[in-house]
């Protein structure tokens, strides 16, 4: 079975992701079963990490 097509809209889709949270990819790999993958420095994965406020179900409970 070949791997699918991509689409203008597929990596339209991915990189605005990326960019919702604050994002920029430096590269993106097609895989042979036609999955993206994006690619950041790591600065912005730190960054992004240490932004974003975590959800109250992922909070230490309170002591």
């Amino acid at each position: 079975m070949p791997a699918p097509n991509i689409t203008q809209a597929s990596v339209k889709s991915a990189i605005a992701a990326a960019s919702a949270v604050g994002l920029t990819p430096i590269a993106m790999v097609v895989r042979p079963d036609g999955s993206l993958r994006l690619e950041f420095l790591s600065d912005q994965l730190n960054n992004a990490a240490n932004s974003v406020p975590m959800a109250a179900s992922w909070k230490a409970p309170k002591k």
